[in-house]
């Protein structure tokens, strides 16, 4: 089982990689970060559209997805083609349309990139460089690196695709150690939604005749 977020990518390109290992934080980095985390924290809640595309050399893997993510505080309630992951950051709930099972497990941030730390993850643990300036979308976008000090977490690298303009993030790929690569492009955005917390944890109710692995 493919965990979305939770994912392991390909070394792209190793001098970048060394670089942003031996860079002090990048003043031009850092301005565009403060500008998107302030943007989006602004938001009670908000929900994206997104296509997901996973590559793989290694394991000859190219795969396209589409997903749907809600997100408010710290929880997220993410959507995919057969599959809906629930998160209220003390629990996870994985539930599999085709089998009609949940697993349930403690949430650990050690597993992996939460997505609603996305916007603020640089702040704390991470070096930041600005790589390039690139058009996207007809649109000029500020290509940003982060590398994690803690060199025990399954991705070494995240890269950022933020509209230079507005501020808002295009896309962002994670660069997981086992040589996974993934990919996630935003195609619809709707801010300021409103969402119960409940609607972040998994309800037995909703789903007749499930079948409940808790691993807690």
């Amino acid at each position: 089982m493919k965990r979305p977020f939770y994912t392991t990518f390909l070394i792209l390109l190793t001098t970048l990689f060394t670089l942003s290992l031996s860079a002090q934080q990048d003043p031009r980095a850092k301005a565009t970060l403060d500008a998107m985390s302030v943007k989006y924290q602004k938001m009670p809640a908000f929900k994206a559209a997104f296509a997901s595309h996973l590559v793989s050399k290694g394991e000859k893997i190219e795969e396209t997805l589409k997903g749907e993510i809600t997100v408010k505080g710290d929880k997220y309630r993410l959507l995919l083609e057969g599959q809906e992951i629930f998160n209220d950051h003390k629990t996870v709930w994985n539930y599999i349309k085709e089998s009609n099972e949940v697993t349930i497990t403690h949430y650990d941030e050690s597993d992996g990139l939460n997505p609603t730390e996305i916007f603020s993850m640089y702040k704390k643990g991470y070096k930041y460089l600005f790589v390039e300036e690139k058009v996207m979308a007809g649109k000029a976008h500020e290509i940003i690196e982060l590398v994690p000090d803690n060199k025990d977490l399954s991705f070494f690298k995240v890269r950022l695709a933020i509209d230079k303009k507005s501020k808002t993030l295009h896309s962002w790929e994670v660069f997981e150690k086992t040589g996974r690569r993934y990919r996630y492009e935003i195609t619809n955005f709707t801010t300021n939604v409103e969402v119960k917390d409940s609607y972040f944890q998994f309800n037995v109710a909703n789903y007749p005749k499930v079948e409940v692995i808790d691993l807690r």
